[in-house]
């Protein structure tokens, strides 16, 4: 890895503790798949919503059995605390896209569903981030991330914006808890990108 940019190649998780990468690779791959089946959900396929859950239940797990391994082992080294942050900064995630996920399925609000799909967005794009041991490019990957954070927010201000012209209280008292969710997911999503950033400048 670049020290002088953010450009990852596969060297640059040498030195990780054994099974961490791996474990932000299945991470990856179930966070992929959760924001997959969230679309179908957010679309109308209700039974999507139990595939979403479990995506995301078996990230959490994922992640926090990597901060006890961390926790639990003797060598401790440069890239620990950064990468117990970022485990907990993706157990954090699923945890808000849960939230937001159950929070639709109350009030599934077709006039507001840019706003969760937009969130959808965010995952994959940290779902794709989380892979940066592939080789890929870390720094692209980040800045995709980013954007997408950057996107949420737009279509977050628009959507506040219509529910004020609608005119409807009851309808904005619930949206207003939609769009809180969703953007309580993408920061979720924003602070799983600069604890990337932390690991990848370690």
């Amino acid at each position: 890895m670049s020290r002088g940019g953010l450009t990852a190649s596969p060297a640059g998780w040498d030195g990780l503790p054994p099974g961490a990468a791996a474990r932000l690779d299945a991470t990856a791959r179930n966070l992929l798949v959760a924001a997959n089946e969230l679309d179908l959900f957010i679309n109308g396929q209700r039974t999507a919503l139990g595939a979403v859950e479990q995506q995301l239940v078996d990230a959490d797990a994922t992640m926090r059995a990597l901060v006890t391994a961390l926790a639990t082992e003797r060598r401790d080294g440069p890239d620990h605390g950064a990468l117990a942050a970022l485990a907990y900064a993706t157990a954090e995630l699923t945890e808000r896209l849960e939230r937001l996920a159950w929070c639709w399925s109350r009030w599934p609000i077709v006039t507001l569903r840019d706003a969760p799909l937009a969130v959808r967005d965010v995952t994959r794009a940290a779902a794709a981030a989380l892979r940066a041991a592939d080789g890929e490019d870390l720094d692209g990957r980040l800045r995709a991330l980013d954007d997408r954070r950057r996107d949420t927010r737009v279509v977050l201000r628009r959507a506040r914006a219509g529910l004020l012209a609608s005119g409807d209280e009851r309808l904005a008292l619930a949206g207003r808890e939609v769009l809180r969710r969703a953007d309580d997911a993408a920061e979720a999503g924003e602070a799983v990108r600069r604890a990337m950033l932390r690991l990848a400048v370690r």
